[in-house]
């Protein structure tokens, strides 16, 4: 869960979810970030890059991350 105050807003991430914000410490790029997604969770490259690139907007959008550099 992810509580942002400011705004009085509440968003429930899923495990996925979660373990994407864990990752996004500041130290490591996307790639880094989808490759251990890759080797944690069984799926299609093309398909979690295509949803990481979704959900990092949209976590953008919400204002939960901000980019410091382009992916």
């Amino acid at each position: 869960m992810v509580v942002r105050q400011d705004v009085a807003q509440v968003f429930v991430l899923s495990e996925v979810g979660a373990r994407v914000l864990e990752l996004l410490d500041g130290k490591r790029n996307l790639v880094a970030v989808r490759d251990l997604l890759l080797l944690e969770y069984e799926v299609n490259e093309a398909q979690l890059e295509h949803d990481l690139n979704e959900y990092i907007n949209r976590l953008k959008e919400a204002g939960i991350i901000h980019c410091t550099e382009d992916r």
